[in-house]
């Protein structure tokens, strides 16, 4: 397995007009919805490395949501786990156990390599049965689940976090912007963490890249593996594209899952962040003020005309303090507030700067000097990536794109 190489050499530095930031105290008050992101320990550290494998093996020969009611009684180790999940979340709520439940699936991909992972567009989790049957017209906002949540079975150094916005104003007219960040939190994954939040709210997992400026840098290490169990809880109403009960027993029913044992985490464990002008960033509780930023770029699926299917080669870039960007992950939970004006998300042409990361950054590594002089063009902003990787896929080769950018 090849390993990656570094795209722009400022990765560590600071950048100081891309990322828009507005003056806030230190110590702002979240947002309503941010209540509802709640951290715990649910595993050993242990147990979860078999587990991981197991699911993975099971999800590969029948990948898809399940559905258990809050009526079942539960049969098998992984319907216990997830029974624990709804239990956890449900014990203080009214709801109906015969139009109720949990709807649930594994996820496992590999974060970082020869053929990276995409990570996870924005989304927000809801009955995609809605959007069969009604079309992008349907009532989507009444299909949302009432909790979303997320347990952790992998752990890695470098393993990309979960972006989950909890004050967030998408955009509601077409143009060029996805929306504006107010507040977000970065779940660092864990093998064992179980979170939880507002099955509302907009989230995802960004590719194995950072960018320091214009030009994205891979990162990661390569291999690595990310599984989680995602358990959604449904009060009142059962998604349409809920699986029948026992879908799947024969891959997973025979998984060993540990009882799942919930202790919340220390508040003390959550970092929070202010935006402040310049762009630097104010921690709670720090005298230090932390200038410039990275950013963490996510796909987001678009409709570029009424009828066609969403192009998925757009994303965003989200702009953080570099101290979260780089600092350690294994345990970390940030809630980051981006100040009263928020940080307006650009769609950028995010498939296109990858492809050419790739291209570009191979042909430089082994010293072609076109590649490395169209790398520092682009570093320095005097040439265009994105630009570059359309130009790629149309079949032009490194020297060409060069000639064409570089030439004037």
């Amino acid at each position: 397995m090849a390993s990656f190489v570094f795209l722009s050499a400022a990765l560590g530095a600071v950048v100081t007009a891309t990322a828009p930031a507005a003056a806030r105290p230190a110590a702002a008050e979240p947002s309503p919805r941010a209540s509802s992101v709640k951290i715990y320990r649910a595993l050993n550290l242990d147990a979860c490395e078999a587990l991981a494998a197991s699911l993975t093996e099971a999800n590969a020969q029948q990948n898809g949501t399940r559905w258990l009611s809050a009526e079942t009684t539960p049969s098998t180790p992984l319907e216990r786990a997830v029974r624990a999940v709804f239990d956890l979340h449900t014990s203080n709520l009214e709801y109906d156990a015969a139009i109720s439940g949990a709807e649930y699936w594994v996820q496992s991909h590999v974060e970082a390599g020869d053929a990276p992972s995409n990570g996870i567009a924005l989304h927000r989790d809801f009955d995609l049965g809605v959007l069969e049957e009604d079309g992008r017209g349907g009532d989507v906002e009444a299909a949302l689940p009432n909790i979303s949540t997320i347990t952790y079975l992998t752990s890695s150094e470098n393993s990309m976090p979960t972006l989950i916005f909890t004050d967030f104003e998408i955009a509601t007219a077409a143009g060029g912007a996805w929306g504006v960040a107010k507040e977000a939190w970065a779940i660092y994954p864990r093998a064992g963490k179980h979170v939880c939040f507002d099955g509302a709210l907009w989230h995802g997992v960004p590719p194995a890249v950072v960018y320091g400026g214009p030009v994205p840098a891979r990162v990661g290490v390569p291999g690595a593996r990310r599984v989680t169990l995602l358990v959604n809880v449904w009060l009142d109403r059962v998604p349409r594209k809920a699986l029948a009960p026992r879908a799947g027993a024969a891959a997973f029913g025979a998984v060993d899952v540990p009882p799942l044992d919930f202790a919340a985490e220390d508040a003390s464990a959550v970092e929070h962040w202010a935006a402040q002008a310049g762009p630097s960033w104010q921690r709670a509780g720090d005298d230090d003020v932390e200038a410039g930023a990275l950013a963490l770029p996510l796909f987001a699926e678009v409709e570029v005309e009424d009828g066609a299917p969403p192009t998925r080669e757009l994303g965003v870039k989200l702009w953080l303090p570099p101290a979260l960007v780089r600092g350690p992950r294994g345990a970390g939970a940030s809630r980051v507030d981006f100040g009263d004006g928020g940080q307006p998300l650009a769609y950028t042409e995010l498939a296109a700067a990858l492809r050419a990361a790739d291209a570009i950054g191979k042909a430089a590594a082994a010293d072609d000097p076109a590649a490395v002089a169209l790398l520092r063009a682009a570093e320095s902003g005097a040439a265009d990536f994105e630009l570059a990787g359309k130009l790629l896929t149309r079949g032009a080769s490194v020297g060409e794109v060069a000639a064409l950018l570089l030439s004037g």
